[in-house]
């Protein structure tokens, strides 16, 4: 053997390749330095964050705008490090774009909801299908959006077992994809007021106008600072849709039913207050009806004809039980009746 013949020619070629690989400096150094990029990438995208809340929250002092620019910075920043962190990951690769494409054609397949969601949230952001603090519905599900992320939207749950669109307490999340499957409700967009009406029936006998004024009355005392409210609101949606405003002052639709005249009083609402509206006017109404005598509700009526005979006599006068009319002051309870004294001739019969 020569003096001159390297040590790795004693083993084969494959393992002296390998042996001398793990013993080059240079291979350690490079890992040593893709590490160091990672780690200098991880630290700048932490500090960025840290600098860009100091800077929101001395810029600004409205809470919505604090949320919503905490947000945009945090989605920005997340895709920054991203492309950065890929970029350090992938350094020297000749086929960059052909592995980003097998890496993008297996997540779309694998997770094509999240991507939908994601896709929604984009949707969302850039169209103001909805904003935190309105009052959406999407699919089954209502409530107060409270957050809106890549993936879900948090909303404050409203109605379920709680009657009239009042919250739970319970906090639902909807995955984004849902505003592509399902339709959309917005009930504070633009404007925060609806429409609500209440349906009462009268007797045949009652005056109706007497009624209808009632009715009118009744919501009287909120409505110029409802309309006041909701004017401002319409206004806008008039510039930015095909809307007209129509008249928003209540009004009382007449309609004959079988057993009475109903009224529908139609009347503006702020979204969030409904029950608090229709309490205020259902007691307005009660009280007024109270004070009318010529005023009465109306149900459902059923009649009953009772007729007694008894063998080898004349048959008693048939008796009718009937209801049908409601009088408040009449629903209470008050002494008990006590049917007259037999007649002589019908004591004599029995």
């Amino acid at each position: 053997m020569s003096a001159l013949t390297s040590p790795l020619s004693l083993f084969p070629s494959s393992l002296g390749v390998a042996l001398f690989a793990q013993l080059d400096p240079r291979l350690w150094l490079d890992d040593a330095m893709a590490s160091w990029r990672w780690f200098a990438v991880l630290g700048a995208v932490v500090a960025l964050i840290l600098v860009v809340r100091m800077l929101i929250i001395t810029r600004f002092d409205d809470p919505r705008r604090i949320y919503y620019a905490n947000k945009l910075a945090m989605y920005l920043l997340f895709l920054l490090g991203l492309v950065a962190g890929l970029a350090v990951f992938l350094e020297g690769s000749a086929d960059l774009a052909t592995t980003i494409g097998f890496i993008g054609a297996g997540l779309a397949l694998a997770l094509h909801r999240v991507l939908a969601s994601i896709l929604g949230w984009l949707v969302v952001l850039s169209t103001r299908l909805y904003r935190t603090g309105d009052r959406i519905q999407i699919g089954e599900v209502m409530g107060d959006v409270i957050d809106i992320g890549i993936f879900r939207t948090a909303m404050m749950e409203v109605g379920n077992w709680v009657g009239d669109q009042q919250t739970t307490g319970r906090i639902v999340t909807v995955p984004n994809c849902e505003i592509f499957e399902s339709s959309c409700f917005n009930w504070t967009h633009g404007s925060h007021h609806i429409w609500n009406e209440i349906s009462l029936v009268f007797t045949f006998s009652s005056h109706w106008r007497k009624a209808e004024e009632i009715l009118l009355e009744a919501v009287k005392e909120i409505e110029p600072k409802i309309i006041e409210e909701a004017k401002k609101g319409f206004s806008g949606m008039t510039r930015s849709y095909d809307f007209k405003m129509g008249k928003l002052t209540s009004v009382v639709w007449m309609r004959i039913c079988d057993h009475g005249v109903e009224l529908t009083l139609r009347f503006l609402t702020e979204a969030r207050q409904k029950r608090v509206t229709v309490d205020i006017v259902s007691r307005n109404i009660m009280d007024a009806v109270q004070r009318t005598p010529d005023v009465e509700f109306a149900y459902p009526t059923h009649h009953h004809v009772i007729s007694q005979y008894r063998t080898g006599q004349t048959p008693i006068s048939p008796r009718t039980i009937s209801t049908g009319r409601f009088r408040p002051e009449l629903s209470r309870p008050g002494p008990p009746s006590q049917s007259p004294p037999p007649s002589q001739p019908e004591a004599e019969r029995a």
